[in-house]
């Protein structure tokens, strides 16, 4: 269904009927009655009601577009922004997930092993020097975000290295540390909150990983307890693994250090490198896993559900240590079974006590991304499920539909003897852990 068509035709009927309103009144009822007809799927204008006065009349659209969750938010949490389609910024698929048509290089990075090997790999690419990465002029275009793949940028990090996770104020954090290698990811998840944060036009990769690894070692010197850390905030951690071959690197220098335990996030099958070193228990590689029918529907360049588990297997086999995040889940028409056949598959090919952790976390954004994911993806499914603003401004499932989803797929994992204090909530505050069972100290 050509979307942008739609809202057309939702427009001319909003303008002929209720020609009196003001802008922005129609603005929102434009809106809800677009998002009702998308999710029904069917262009049926007969469930508009009737017109009295305009109060009414959108609190009529509310409990039609809202109908599991009108009663119990309040009116300002209700988020009705202006609907914009334009089919020239839609998502177009390529060929290739990873195609480099020019890189750009700091200087100081020309001699870098990654751009030795991008070279290698796509010998008819541009290069291109610049003095300073940070110095470009930073800006949003969805155009632009299209194509960011395409474009590479190299530098050296100079001062952002590791930080604790930046866990969403009013969240119950897990005590996560991130290092930042890498800003930018070609996989075009619909659900990606990086559409709604990047601000340039490409693929930033630092070339400097002896520093990162230095100041690992400095932050473990200072730490009396264990440390979680990973990749994978602003990437996916291996799906540019083989032209930077971080992962050798990373896993050779912390093999024997028992107080660290680091974790690659992925859901590709770019894993060459680790069968390349010598395996080590605290080296974790986790996988994020969907049902393969929201895979199909949602992520464009990810692997199947059935690569991805068996992975985890010629990892397990190998010698490393494995975990799943089951985040975002998805809620759409027949959820929980999609969801407890994709677990009941998981297990069939991993044991519970082969998972060191499985995180739990359902879709949400920050409201200026519901914009841009109408914008790339017209067709999308995700966004037709009731969202509304929570404690962190963010659209999230109401909290009864997320409460219910925890319990279900805490549920389905016990089925399995999977321990639930090996399962963390993500993004998600004290009372919800409570609500459904969680303590905070998870064993990990």
């Amino acid at each position: 269904m050509r979307y942008d068509i739609l809202f057309d035709d939702i427009t001319k009927i909003v303008e002929s009927r209720y020609p009196l309103l003001g802008i922005n009144k129609k603005r929102e009822i434009k809106r809800l009655i677009f998002e009702i007809i998308k999710k029904k799927r069917i262009v049926d204008f007969s469930f508009i009601p009737q017109y009295k006065n305009y109060e009414q009349f959108k609190k009529e659209l509310l409990k039609i577009r809202y109908q599991n969750s009108y009663f119990d938010t309040p009116s300002d949490k209700f988020y009705i922004p202006k609907l914009e389609l334009s089919a020239e910024n839609s998502f177009i698929k390529r060929d290739k997930i990873i195609d480099i048509d020019e890189v750009i290089v700091e200087r100081g990075s020309e001699n870098s092993r990654i751009l030795s090997n991008i070279l290698k790999k796509f010998p008819s690419t541009k290069v291109r020097y610049i003095d300073n990465f940070k110095n470009l002029k930073r800006s949003f275009d969805i155009k632009e975000y299209n194509s960011r793949s395409q474009r590479i940028y190299l530098f050296n990090e100079r001062f952002d290295f590791i930080k604790r996770c930046p866990c969403t104020k009013g969240c119950l954090s897990c005590g996560y540390y991130v290092m930042n290698l890498g800003f930018g990811c070609p996989l075009d998840c619909e659900y990606c909150f990086l559409q709604g944060y990047q601000n340039f036009d490409g693929i930033a990769l630092e070339t400097n990983i002896n520093d990162f690894i230095s100041e690992l070692f400095k932050l473990n010197k200072n730490k009396k307890n264990r440390i979680r850390i990973g990749t994978g905030e602003f990437t996916d951690s291996l799906v540019y693994d083989d032209l930077t071959e971080y992962s050798m690197d990373i896993i050779n220098a912390i093999k024997d250090v028992e107080n660290i335990y680091f974790e690659f996030k992925t859901k590709t099958t770019n894993i060459n490198n680790f069968f390349k070193v010598k395996p080590s228990k605290n080296i974790v590689i986790s996988y994020s896993l969907n049902p393969q029918s929201v895979i199909d529907k949602t992520e464009h360049y990810t692997s199947s559900l059935k690569e991805r588990v068996k992975s985890l297997r010629s990892l397990l086999d190998y010698g490393y240590s494995t975990a799943i995040h089951l985040d975002p889940i998805i809620s759409v028409e027949g959820w929980e079974s999609s969801y407890s056949n994709m677990i009941s598959f998981l297990f069939s090919i991993i044991k519970t006590d082969e998972l060191k952790w499985i995180s739990i976390g359902t879709f949400r954004f920050k409201p200026r991304t519901k914009k841009i994911i109408e914008q790339r993806f017209m067709n999308n499914i995700i966004l037709d499920e009731e969202m509304v603003l929570d404690f962190d401004n963010k659209l999230r499932y109401p909290k009864n539909l997320r409460k219910d989803i925890y319990l279900k797929i805490i549920d389905l994992l016990k089925i399995y003897k999977f321990p639930t204090e090996r399962i963390y909530l993500c993004m998600e505050d004290t009372k919800m852990w409570n609500s459904v069972g969680l303590k905070p100290n998870f064993i990990w």
